[in-house]
């Protein structure tokens, strides 16, 4: 699927999309297309990528939930929240 296919069906579905593709954010913060969540994960091995999603998942839900943009390495973790317009 493209990209614009799988943001369209998260956001239908109401779902948080969890990836390793930047492809999202410019979809997101530049072209400023709706969604319910995106979590970006660092390019790591399987394991190490399974703890950094667990890490991720155990502080930053709520973020997720309320539709922020997470992007996480395994040096920091970036919070983008969305803005809400009138």
């Amino acid at each position: 699927m493209a990209d614009e296919d799988i943001l369209s069906w998260a956001v239908r579905d109401r779902r948080i999309i969890i990836t390793t593709d930047g492809d999202f954010e410019e979809l997101i913060w530049r072209e400023s297309k709706p969604h319910r969540g995106v979590l970006r994960l660092e390019n790591l091995p399987r394991a190490k990528r399974k703890i950094l999603l667990q890490d991720v998942l155990d502080l930053h839900s709520p973020d997720l939930e309320s539709g922020a943009s997470v992007i996480a390495s395994t040096k920091k973790v970036r919070v983008r929240r969305p803005i809400f317009t009138a």
